[in-house]
C-alpha cells in the first residue's frame, strides 16, 4: 500500500499539475506541499495542521478522504481525534483571571484619555472646594507671642496699657 505522501504526489502528477498550481488551488505554501509529498510530518507544528493540509490537498485531487485519513493516522502513530489533546487542564477561572481578562478587552486608546480627563475634573473640583472652605486670615489671631503686627499703626499702641514685664509683680 502506498503512503499518504506518495498518493498525494501521484495524484498531482496524474492530473499534470505543478506544485505552483496546487499552491494556487489549495492556498498552501510551496514548502508545505513539498513536505506533504515527501512525508516530512515533523516540518509541521502540530498534527492538526497535517490533517487539515492533507484534507485540503486530497479534496482538490479528489482522493478517497476516509481511507487517506485512516492511513494518515497510522503513519502519525496517534489515535484519531485524541492526538491534539493536552495533558494540562485549562486554567481555573479565578477572580484575578477574570479581572485581567476584562482589562484585556478594554480599548485603552479610548479609556486612558477618558480616565485622564476624569482625573483632571476631580482634581479641579477638590481644589475649588478647598479654596472655598479656606479660613480667612485673622491678623491678631494668627500672630504668635513676640510677633509684631506691621499693619497696626503706631498711634494705636499709645493708648494701650503697658504690658507686664515677666518676673516683676504689678504695684
Amino acid at each position: 500500500m502506498k503512503s499518504v505522501a506518495e498518493q498525494l504526489r501521484e495524484g498531482r502528477e496524474q492530473r499534470g499539475w505543478t506544485v505552483a498550481e496546487v499552491v494556487s488551488r489549495t492556498n498552501l505554501k510551496a514548502d508545505q506541499v513539498r513536505s506533504l509529498e515527501a512525508g516530512k510530518w515533523d516540518a509541521f507544528a502540530a498534527p492538526v495542521y497535517i490533517r487539515g493540509f492533507v484534507r485540503s490537498y486530497a479534496l482538490q485531487l479528489r482522493l478517497p478522504l476516509e481511507e487517506l485519513n485512516r492511513q494518515l493516522e497510522e503513519e502519525l502513530g496517534q489515535p484519531p481525534r485524541l492526538a491534539d489533546l493536552t495533558a494540562t487542564p485549562p486554567p481555573a477561572r479565578t477572580t484575578v483571571n477574570q479581572l485581567l481578562l476584562g482589562f484585556s478587552r478594554v480599548n485603552w486608546r479610548i479609556a486612558l484619555p477618558v480616565l485622564a480627563f476624569m482625573a483632571v475634573v476631580a482634581a479641579t473640583y477638590f481644589a475649588a472646594q478647598a479654596w472655598q472652605n479656606r479660613r480667612p486670615a485673622d491678623s491678631l489671631g494668627q500672630l504668635g507671642p513676640g510677633l509684631v503686627d506691621l499693619d497696626r499703626k503706631s498711634a494705636d499702641v499709645d493708648h494701650l496699657p503697658p504690658a507686664p514685664v515677666p518676673g516683676l509683680l504689678p504695684r
